[in-house]
């Protein structure tokens, strides 16, 4: 009898606990929100590099557009005085940053370095500035 009695009552606990494990549910898993795709267009362009001797006097350049801004255009000074480089830079027919979207709100003209480190000479200011 205390067999029988032995083998219900494990019986029942082990019911009990296999209806414990089964009624936990699952939270319901909220779909995320569509992450972003960027693609990226990789281009190459070769760029002849130009010497500005140390006071040899100024150096003039010419900029011209590139695909995105065909109708761009620049000119650029570049003098190399005692202690310092003086760079007087002119751009004519730049469309506004923001015509690639809305995250370009300006541009940098920057400077390379010989041993390719860029600096950031300053905001290329757009319009009637």
């Amino acid at each position: 009898m205390k067999t029988k009695l032995f083998l219900v009552a494990g019986i029942i606990l082990s019911l009990s606990a296999w209806a414990q494990t089964n009624s936990q549910t699952t939270p319901a898993v909220e779909p995320l929100t569509p992450m972003p795709v960027f693609h990226v267009t990789v281009t190459s362009r070769s760029v002849q590099a130009v010497n500005y001797k140390h006071r040899s006097g100024a150096s003039k350049l010419d900029f011209a557009g590139t695909d995105l801004m065909p109708a761009a255009t620049g000119q650029a000074k570049v003098e190399s005085k005692k202690g310092y480089t003086e760079i007087e830079v002119e751009f004519g027919n730049l469309q506004r940053p923001t015509t690639f979207g809305n995250e370009y709100l300006t541009y940098i003209l920057w400077a390379i370095s010989p041993e390719g480190r860029a600096v950031n000479l300053g905001e290329v200011l757009v319009g009637d500035n």
